[in-house]
């Protein structure tokens, strides 16, 4: 059987190039590529911030105090959470390698379930390729219309495209979260595959007089279910420590950012350009379809484990009354796939989902009347 980092290498390569994946894919061969694309990086990165710093009156808006500071606020925000998420990826760099190998096992023991119903790698693969290039022409496309058409004034213009590079590079991030979760995801729904075949066998034996073979036949699959289901909730364990606190400053960086475009958008309003302000809202759009994206993933994670449990609940013990002598085992292994959980989390501080989003809006709409008020009093200085 192929390794699983090699059924990904185009993705994982992808996420090595940016720095955001340090470790070898191919340990047969001792390649430091990943060191070389890390530092590329981390330098490109310094490179920008110095050069965003130096010439920061060409870039950043500077014809009112509060506007700079907006601005300002955005620039140290974002390269911020892009130095934070390099640093995290090469500290966590041995724990990728323990997840690749828990993963490789979950491989080996649900690929005896895979059928011609399934899904296969290559599906999950399409999938997230389609997303990701839909993204992302969504982002260039309009970051760029509103550079050049919209608003081609050379500040404003040098802006956009300048921070359209530090936005794709922190999307990327995002992307890799939502790549590890669809990959959870598509071997849940081998499980859920699963347990509907045990179900559907649990319901058979009631009628059956010679249960012992059978009975270990379920034992034996509810065994390998709950191993499995047990090793992918610690891969997610695993994940939320590697990529922990980049949700955690993804969801601050969303603050700030609903706080700074809020900022722009009620100035532009009051400006009387409300045709540009909606061009604005439409090139600023992409970082919440980007989480919005995230938020939909991680949800339909919680409801294939939901189904998973569901399905548990209603497997058919009425056999037990023919034959007690494997009740406990069978039951023990049903208790642990039901009370199994798949949450991703920032240290267990919140929930990744839509609840999030709905937080975020709900702290940023108690700013937008001192926002408004401010570019109030902006216009009629």
């Amino acid at each position: 059987m192929a390794k699983i980092s090699c059924l990904y290498r185009h993705v994982l390569k992808i996420f090595q190039l940016f720095g955001y994946h340090c470790f070898t894919i191919d340990s047969n061969r001792n390649c430091r590529y990943w060191i070389v694309c890390w530092l590329i990086n981390v330098l490109c990165g310094i490179f920008l911030t110095i050069f965003i710093y130096c010439f920061q009156y060409s870039i950043l808006y500077s014809d009112s105090d509060l506007g700079y500071i907006v601005d300002f606020t955005k620039f140290v925000v974002n390269f911020g959470v892009y130095f934070c998420f390099l640093i995290e990826s090469f500290y966590y760099r041995n724990v990728f390698i323990r997840l690749w190998s828990d993963l490789q096992i979950i491989e080996n023991s649900v690929c005896k379930w895979i059928t011609h119903w399934s899904r296969n790698e290559k599906e999950v693969l399409n999938e997230f390729w389609k997303i990701f290039f839909s993204f992302f022409t969504y982002l260039v496309f309009w970051d760029i219309f509103y550079a050049l058409v919209i608003c081609p004034v050379i500040r404003s213009s040098n802006f956009t495209l300048i921070f359209l590079v530090i936005f794709s590079l922190t999307r990327l991030r995002q992307f890799l979260v939502l790549f590890y979760t669809k990959l959870i995801a598509y071997y849940l729904n081998i499980v859920k595959r699963q347990m509907h075949f045990i179900q559907s066998q649990s319901s058979a034996l009631g009628v059956l007089d010679n249960l012992s073979y059978d009975i270990h036949l379920i034992k034996d699959e509810l065994r390998s279910v709950a191993d499995v289901c047990a090793r992918l909730d610690q891969i997610v364990l695993t994940l939320n420590k590697i990529i922990g606190f980049s949700l955690f400053i993804i969801k601050i960086r969303e603050h700030a950012h609903l706080l700074t475009d809020s900022y722009w958008i009620i100035f532009r309003i009051l400006n009387g350009g409300f045709l540009r302000s909606l061009f604005l809202i439409l090139s600023l759009s992409s970082k919440y379809v980007c989480l919005v994206i995230n938020f939909h993933a991680v949800e339909h994670l919680y409801d294939i484990r939901k189904s998973i449990q569901n399905i548990s609940n209603g497997i058919n013990f009425a056999f037990q009354n023919k034959s007690n002598f494997h009740w406990q085992t069978v039951e023990s292994y049903n208790y642990r796939i039901q009370w199994s959980r798949t949450m991703l989390s920032g240290y267990d501080m919140f929930g990744y989902s839509y609840s999030t989003m709905f937080e975020i809006c709900l702290s940023v709409l108690t700013s937008v009347a001192f926002l408004t008020q401010m570019a109030d009093r902006t216009y009629e200085n």
